[in-house]
């Protein structure tokens, strides 16, 4: 039997994607960014600098994604030697790449599309520039354009200003604060400049180098590294970060730069930061991230940050901790969710009032997509396990651990159900690991992934929770394990003997308000003793007329062509809103939000004959009925002959409801074409798909395009979860209220 995983904690840091956030491929640097990187590996190894990956925050530098407890360092593999020695410059290299560069380009993209790196009110003229920073010092940058805009109204020329009496000039700039040293620096440093060039003018600095500029401005009165920095960044251009007050706050929450790097600065460190900032923060990205982040703390993260209205929230370790505090003290129903993929069973459950102690799953995408949008649940508690591959590698103690001898109220699960499907059985299949093929041999019962379920029945056996909840395909409820005895059958006899009452039933997505044609099996076991959740809830049909449609959940988004999108782009932020259309669903099940920024609005590329066959297609209509209803050529669909796949190329209905996302998107949407009158001649987006399946859109997919789809696929519709969290919830309530078995 394989050797079990190592099953201490991980540290993680929830910006860096391991390394990209949406690909698992090496990020591609530029040469600038190479030439970085060596000059920070050289800064760091001068100071003998260590890099230990434990931390006492809950995330750290190393993502989300697994990693070591300890790097190798020389023949060892500890982390007393690594406290020793300078780290390898090749792991060295890659954490810089993974922790510093991905992160803080990631970071940037976000607060660009919220804040479009504005202009703080700097001025390109250089004595312009000086005097407006001076002004700044302590004071809001519109209080500084003001008074800037009031001197030069008041006074000719500098040189004026330079000779005006002090009193004079400092009841101009009344209001500010500190004015008195603000008059002085200002005059000093013209009165420098005129003694030096016989004129104050912007014109004695033309000919001077970037270099001999900066040493210049540091030698006027009240400028130092980072007012030089600041000026030469924004009259010059030049790649400079400065580290001023608010960038180096946002940072140090962010939580991008660790003490294990020897690079943690105090507010009032400011020459310290300025000097180690500007070599550590990448090319290219300075002048922006420095405009972003001033923009960011002076509005959202002040000395008392506002969280909840910060779109990096779910990336900041400040943010993580303070949720993970909250989350450990929360008085609430237990629950495990296994096989938790993306996290749809969890989000739903947590909303219905259910505290998430563990969540299990082998995808490392996907734990990666479950732990970015999961904040408050401590990273030890999302475990990347193999149970995927053995039902019997589930970790119980661990759990136990994680239960902290609390009953667990709920275990939730959705094994993986390809072995169940009727998509997944048109082909050949294959053991997890790849070491096996059936082809043709193919048997049903040898299939790995149709006996995980006994994983969960491990977990009940021996943490006897009062609800089980199995989700599955509907082939759960055909797919034979022995003659006459279907899965759910051995599933439901199996909780029986484990002394559970079982109920079953075949819900559909519709009828949850969900714009999709999804029907799902639900196995329920309630425990001997316990109130039996009132199911008859789910089997109220709505009518057609109140049914959510794809016209609900995606009029607002904004339009693509083939191969368009960005990954992290601005939402559309209420222009041609329909309220009715959003009280129906976007508002209903809180699928917009507040979130001014929209992730994963991608389309993939499709060649020009997919499109043409695109454009022919009526809603609703199959690429079958396209050809009997037009008479096309045989020589046109040479290459769409599909003997297995009737309805492989169709198009959806605006006025109707989708077909089952299912995680074969991340091959191809030719069974989903976009419904659009205005003709979107493409397949769904990532996104798009994501709110047919009632993910918000908050909710950020990780790892390639084909990874997202399968994860949203997989998923469970949170509204559905959540719908049956509630009456789960009625139940464990009702027992409280001494309400005993029913």
């Amino acid at each position: 039997m394989p050797k079990a995983k190592d099953t201490e904690p991980q540290r993680y840091h929830p910006i860096s994607h391991g390394p990209e956030i949406f690909s698992r491929r090496p990020p591609v640097l530029t040469s600038a960014e190479m030439q970085w990187r060596e000059e920070v590996v050289a800064f760091l190894q001068k100071r003998q600098s260590d890099i230990s990956p434990e931390l006492s925050a809950p995330s750290s530098l190393a993502v989300i994604k697994e990693r070591p407890a300890t790097y190798k360092v020389g023949n060892e593999t500890s982390s007393e030697a690594a406290d020793s020695q300078p780290i390898k410059t090749e792991i060295l290299r890659e954490r810089l790449t993974e922790e510093i560069l991905v992160p803080l380009r990631i970071i940037n993209e976000i607060l660009h599309v919220q804040f479009g790196s504005p202009n703080l009110g700097n001025q390109k003229d250089l004595i312009d520039e000086l005097v407006y920073i001076l002004l700044t010092r302590r004071s809001k940058n519109k209080d500084a354009e003001k008074h800037l805009i009031a001197i030069k109204s008041k006074y000719p020329a500098w040189i004026d200003v330079a000779c005006a009496p002090p009193e004079e000039l400092k009841a101009v700039i009344m209001g500010g604060g500190l004015e008195t040293h603000k008059v002085k620096f200002i005059q000093d440093s013209l009165q420098f400049i005129q003694k030096q060039f016989g004129r104050i003018d912007e014109a004695n600095f033309v000919d001077m180098s970037d270099w001999q500029l900066d040493q210049f401005l540091k030698q006027l009165p009240g400028v130092g590294k980072k007012t030089a920095a600041c000026i030469l960044m924004n009259v010059r251009g030049t790649d400079t970060f400065v580290a001023d007050t608010h960038s180096i706050r946002v940072l140090d929450r962010l939580g991008i730069f660790r003490k294990e790097l020897g690079l943690t600065w105090r507010q009032e460190e400011h020459k310290k930061a300025q000097e180690e900032l500007s070599l550590l923060v990448p090319p290219h990205i300075r002048g922006n991230l420095h405009r972003n982040l001033v923009a960011l703390g002076q509005e959202i993260c002040k000395s008392i940050p506002e969280c909840e209205r910060c779109e990096l929230k779910k990336f900041c370790t400040y943010y993580r901790t303070k949720a993970q505090a909250a989350h450990a003290e929360e008085k609430k129903s237990l629950a495990i969710d296994m096989f938790c993929g993306a996290g749809g069973f969890s989000l739903g459950l947590s909303r219905a009032g259910f505290k998430i102690v563990a969540a299990i799953d082998n995808n490392p995408d996907a734990i990666r997509t479950y732990r970015l949008n999961h904040p408050e649940i401590p990273d030890e508690a999302i475990i990347e396990d193999e149970i995927q591959s053995d039902a019997r590698r589930v970790k119980l103690k661990q759990l136990r651990n994680l239960l902290k001898g609390q009953e667990l109220d709920l275990l939730v699960g959705g094994p993986p159900c390809q072995g169940y499907s009727m998509m997944g059985n048109r082909v050949p299949h294959k053991y997890e690991n790849g070491d096996k093929s059936f082809g043709s041999d193919y048997k049903f019962t040898e299939d790995k992934r149709n006996h995980l379920f006994k994983a969960m029945l491990r977990v009940a056996r021996e943490l006897k929770p009062r609800y089980v909840v199995i989700e599955n395909v509907p082939g759960l409820g055909s797919a034979s394990i022995k003659k006459e005895k279907t899965y759910a059958n051995h599933i439901a006899e199996s909780l029986e003997r484990l002394g559970y009452q079982v109920k079953v039933c075949l819900l559909e997505a519709v009828n949850f308000y969900i714009p999709q044609n999804r029907h799902r099996f639900f196995i329920f076991g309630t425990r001997q003793g316990e109130p039996i959740p009132n199911l008859e809830k789910f089997k109220q049909d709505i009518q057609e007329g109140q049914m959510t449609t794809l016209k609900h959940a995606l009029y607002d988004l904004p339009r693509l062509s083939v191969s368009d999108g960005r990954w992290v782009a601005a939402h559309s932020n209420g222009i041609g809103r329909n309220i009715e259309w959003d009280q129906q669903y976007l508002e209903r099940f809180q699928i917009r939000g507040n979130t001014h920024i929209l992730f994963n609005h991608v389309s993939r590329f499709n060649n020009e004959d997919d499109v043409r066959l695109y454009s022919e297609l009526k809603e609703g209509e199959t690429y079958q009925e396209l050809v009997s209803r037009i008479g096309m050529t045989k020589q046109f669909f040479k290459n769409y002959e599909v003997k297995n796949f009737h309805d492989k190329y169709y198009r959806l209905q605006w006025e109707g409801q989708s077909k089952t996302i299912v995680s074969h998107l991340h091959k191809d949407g030719n069974s989903f074409v976009h419904p659009d009158p205005n003709r979107q001649i493409r397949s769904l987006s990532v996104r798009e798909a994501a709110r047919i399946q009632s993910f918000p859109d908050d909710y950020i997919f990780c790892g390639s395009r084909g990874a997202q789809f399968i994860q949203i696929g997989n998923a469970v519709p949170p509204v559905m979860a959540q719908a049956i969290g509630e009456v789960l919830m009625e139940a464990i309530r009702a027992q409280e209220n001494g309400i005993g078995d029913e």
